[in-house]
C-alpha cells in the first residue's frame, strides 16, 4: 500500500470528527466500545475495518447505524494482524477533517471530545508514561489529530509489521513537524482488558531485522 498516492489527491474534507478503528478477532470488544462511541454527539463517522476476522460483524453493528454513521470495511484474506497496514487502508475512508484513532478494545466517556480542545497546532495521544496499571498503558497508542496532519505525514510507517512502537514513531514525525503533543485525561476513556488467551486467536509477523533498521 502507497499511503501518498491517496493523500496527494484527497478530496475536501467535511468539517467534523471521524473515528476509524479496525478489528480482528474481537468482537465482543468492539461492540463494547461501539455501544460508548455512538453516544458522543459531536462525532460525523464511525469507521470499522473487519481485518479478516475469522467472522464477518457486519450484521451487528448494522444494528448500530440508526444511531451513527457507521462505515464498515471488510478486508479479505489477509492472514497476519499489522497494524501500521490496516490504519492506513482505512484512513482511506474518512470524510472528516478531524481524526480520531481508537482501538476496538478502548471505550470513550459521552463528553471525551469537550475534554479535549484540538487546534491546529496541536495532537492529543494517550501517555503511557503516566499509566497507573497495564490496561493505561495500552492507551498510548490513541490519538486526535487533523486528518491533514496524518496525511501530511504519511500515516502510521507500514515497515513497522509488529505490536508496538508504531504509534510512538508516528508521534515522534508529529513532533518534529511542529506539533504539540497533548495528553487525554485518562479519566475519559478506558481499556477493556482481555485475557491472554484471546491474543493468540490474532496471528501476527515479526520481522527482528526490519525492527532493528527502524529504530
Amino acid at each position: 500500500m502507497v499511503i501518498e498516492q491517496k493523500y496527494d489527491s484527497i478530496k475536501k474534507l467535511n468539517n467534523g470528527f471521524s473515528l476509524l478503528t479496525v478489528c480482528m478477532n474481537r468482537e465482543e470488544n468492539l461492540l463494547a466500545s461501539l455501544k460508548s462511541w455512538i453516544q458522543i454527539p459531536e462525532l460525523s463517522e464511525i469507521i470499522i475495518v473487519n481485518w479478516s476476522s475469522d467472522e464477518n460483524y457486519y450484521e451487528k453493528i448494522n444494528e448500530f447505524k440508526k444511531y451513527k454513521t457507521i462505515k464498515f470495511v471488510n478486508v479479505l484474506n489477509e492472514s497476519y494482524w499489522i497494524l501500521s497496514h490496516a490504519y492506513n487502508l482505512g484512513a482511506m475512508f474518512i470524510e472528516y477533517d478531524k481524526f480520531l484513532k481508537i482501538d476496538c478494545d478502548v471505550k470513550l466517556n459521552k463528553d471525551f471530545l469537550k475534554c479535549h480542545k484540538l487546534t491546529e497546532s496541536n495532537f492529543f495521544t494517550g501517555n503511557w508514561k503516566t499509566a497507573k496499571d497495564e490496561n493505561e498503558v495500552h492507551l498510548n497508542g490513541q490519538f486526535l489529530c487533523y486528518t491533514k496532519d496524518y496525511y501530511d505525514n504519511n500515516g502510521f510507517n507500514e515497515l513497522l509489521l509488529c505490536y508496538g512502537y508504531d504509534d510512538t514513531e508516528l508521534y515522534d514525525r508529529f513532533i518534529n513537524n511542529n506539533l504539540q503533543q497533548n495528553f487525554f485525561d485518562l479519566n475519559t476513556l478506558t481499556h477493556q482488558p482481555h485475557s491472554r488467551d484471546s491474543d493468540k486467536n490474532i496471528p501476527i509477523v515479526y520481522n527482528d531485522y526490519i525492527e532493528f533498521l527502524i529504530k
